[in-house]
């Protein structure tokens, strides 16, 4: 069943609606001759409009409400401003500048004494603690949040609060706590007269959770009703999406799609192209279920595309699954092929990106419990220097020797409890902190440092285009003779210990290794930051390799043993450099330059490198490099190019030439 508990957490902000009229416009908010409270709340009530729709517009706005604030010295509209500007920060993900905010606002509520504004406040930390898995926490604001609405006599707040502890029940699996908590929240809602609807499809789905569908069903369309009198055509599309679903694995699938069908209708009314994607996929599943390929070929391309678009992977995902059922059943094993293996890319994704993002909870939530913990020490602190000094006080000797042990065993058991919640602390945060070090390991082995940055603030990694980077090549000679002599566990190990090898060497030099394609090896210098003067440390990096392998080569001969040889080569010129894929996720390359690099390596000889006109451009100044002509190469699909012999490099062996192939030209 599709649930939307964060989207449906409710964040009670306490917005004021107000409509635009020609004595007050939203421009107004500029016009000092109007009361600040009325040019704070029609900013106030701009930037919240703003909060789902575009997060820079809406801290504008905000940052204008906090002036006004400000020079009003007005502790309320302070609170309110932080407590928004907390929620545009929590909106855009970033849960750590939204919880210093609200922490802000809440300290602004209390010394301001209004009960509503701190209610709110505490009811939205609450749900930023929610995002972050830390229930205990959340549940301890939701229910502050619902104590501040009750001394308020604020029964929709009450009810609001009531809601969310709710929702952290369902989520935590308590679906029966989680139906009388609805319950009483829904009592509250209908004494106050405030809108019912989404309450309605949260007890639905709780019946839905403990298989009870037909009073699911009586409770969602009940909701439709609902929704329809209060016009929330969001929360009516997502119902009949719930109702769909039911319907469907009741068998009764033209009722069910017909339901989508309604439901796309309302996510285009309110533009929602997840709720759009996430019913095109289930009815695409449906026509699949009744053989009736078009149809189902139809929604789940579809969903795909509005997916794609979105860099929606959870509902992206789906509809590569929906694709693979579709091809596989068709008989087109190539597509379906394709879509499986997408799917599975998508789903590595995700469990990637949530492990990495549940790394990073665990220690928000652990900085809080240290942070709790260092509290209470202070508080422990505080309480024995105001005893010391009360009793210092107090001038009868008697009381004073006996207050002493007493206050002295107190002080024993209080330091050990409180030494031993701080070794359970320092524990916890060791795991975390060796956890966190393995993603960040795992993510720092796959990708280069930047895109691993990148990749876990925004789940995604931009494509860069470098002016200027060396690539280099390199592949095994008579490899497939060799595999014919050996066993394959012999093979296998003899290029797994060259390779690791390789990746000494390159990291050493300050390459950027990108992929081993069977008996290949593929590395770049220049990224992933632009470095353009990093032809020479290519150069280097190869040669390096190349002794290695024959050096390694002689003494296997000396042995009787068959060994490796390895011809390289060497390109340099402008490429495009990314995050391919989902799953597996690798940070590969394009362009010419990636295809001239493979046709000069092709080029070369065993234990030779072979560098391009480009290449030597940039190392030809290198003193430490000496040139020779060559004459004409072939190098694949390229015409016969003329060369020069690079003879070799000091430092290194005499016997490791190095081939300088010009730019293709007829001899």
């Amino acid at each position: 069943m599709r649930t939307c508990l964060l989207i449906c957490l409710l964040m009670s902000c306490v917005i004021v609606n107000w409509s635009q009229s020609e004595e007050q416009r939203p421009q107004d908010w500029q016009n000092p001759s109007l009361a600040d409270s009325v040019r704070f709340n029609i900013v106030y009530n701009l930037a919240w409009d703003y909060v789902k729709v575009n997060t820079d517009t809406a801290w504008s706005y905000s940052e204008a409400a906090w002036s006004i604030a400000a020079q009003a010295d007005n502790k309320r509209f302070q609170s309110k401003t932080k407590n928004l500007q907390g929620s545009i920060y929590q909106v855009k993900g970033d849960y750590v500048q939204s919880g210093i905010l609200l922490k802000e606002s809440i300290a602004l509520a209390e010394a301001s004494g209004d009960l509503m504004i701190m209610a709110s406040v505490q009811n939205n930390y609450g749900s930023l603690l929610f995002q972050q898995n830390n229930y205990p926490e959340a549940l301890l604001h939701f229910r502050l949040a619902h104590d501040a609405y009750l001394k308020a006599h604020h029964p929709t707040g009450q009810a609001t609060a009531l809601n969310n502890i709710g929702m952290l029940q369902e989520q935590t699996g308590d679906f029966d706590s989680a139906l009388k908590t609805y319950e009483q929240a829904l009592e509250l809602k209908k004494t106050s007269g405030s809108n019912l609807g989404l309450l309605i499809i949260n007890i639905g789905n709780i019946y839905h959770e403990k298989g009870e569908d037909i009073k699911a069903e009586k409770y969602y369309l009940e909701a439709i009703e609902q929704l329809k009198i209060e016009g929330d055509l969001w929360n009516l599309g997502d119902v009949y999406s719930d109702l769909a679903e039911l319907r469907s694995n009741q068998g009764e699938y033209v009722t069910a799609l017909e339901y989508y069908d309604v439901c796309l209708h309302l996510s285009e009314q309110v533009g929602s192209r997840g709720l759009a994607a996430f019913a095109l996929h289930k009815k695409g599943i449906i026509y699949l279920t009744l053989h009736q390929y078009p149809a189902a070929k139809k929604s789940c391309s579809e969903s795909f595309d509005i997916s794609e678009k979105m860099s929606d992977l959870e509902n992206s995902q789906s509809a590569c699954e929906c694709l693979h059922r579709l091809y596989k059943e068709t008989g087109d094993y190539r597509n379906a092929l394709y879509f499986h293996e997408l799917a599975s890319i998508k789903a590595d994704s995700l469990m990637l990106l949530e492990s990495v993002d549940e790394v990073l909870k665990l220690s928000i939530r652990h900085e809080y419990e240290m942070k709790q913990l260092s509290d209470s020490l202070d508080r422990e602190e505080e309480k024995l220097r105001t005893a010391f000094e009360h009793q210092a006080e107090l001038g009868h000797k008697k009381n004073e020797r006996n207050w002493f042990i007493a206050l002295a065993v107190f002080i024993l058991i209080t330091a050990g409890v409180l030494a031993s919640r701080l070794r359970f602390a320092v524990k916890t945060r060791k795991i975390i902190q060796q956890e966190r070090e393995r993603s960040e390991n795992l993510l720092l082995n796959i990708l280069p440092f930047s895109v691993a940055q990148e990749l876990k603030q925004h789940g995604k990694s931009s494509a860069r285009h470098f002016e200027n980077a060396t690539v280099l090549f390199t592949d095994f000679c008579a490899f497939t003779a060799l595999a014919e002599k050996i066993s394959a566990t012999e093979l296998i190990q003899e290029v797994d210990h060259c390779f690791q090898e390789f990746d000494r060497i390159i990291q050493h030099h300050g390459l950027e290794k990108i992929k081993t394609i069977g008996d290949s090896y593929m590395a770049v210098a220049g990224l992933p930051d632009g470095n353009t003067a990093q032809a020479k440390d290519a150069v280097l990096a190869a040669l390096e390799m190349l002794a290695f392998i024959e050096n390694r080569y002689r003494e296997l001969c000396e042995l009787n043993k068959p060994g490796l040889r390895m011809r390289a080569g060497l390109h340099s010129g402008p490429l495009i450099a990314g995050v391919v894929g989902l799953h597996k996720i690798q940070y590969d390359i394009w362009g010419d330059t990636v295809n001239t690099a493979s046709r000069v390596e092709s080029a070369s000889e065993p234990g030779k490198l072979n560098i391009s006109a480009d290449t030597y451009r940039l190392v030809a100044d290198n003193p430490e490099f000496e040139f020779i002509a060559r004459g004409f190469v072939a190098a694949k699909t390229k015409a016969s190019s003329k060369c020069i012999l690079f003879k070799r490099q000091k430092p290194i062996a005499e016997d490791l030439l190095m081939f300088y192939l010009w730019p293709p030209t007829n001899p």
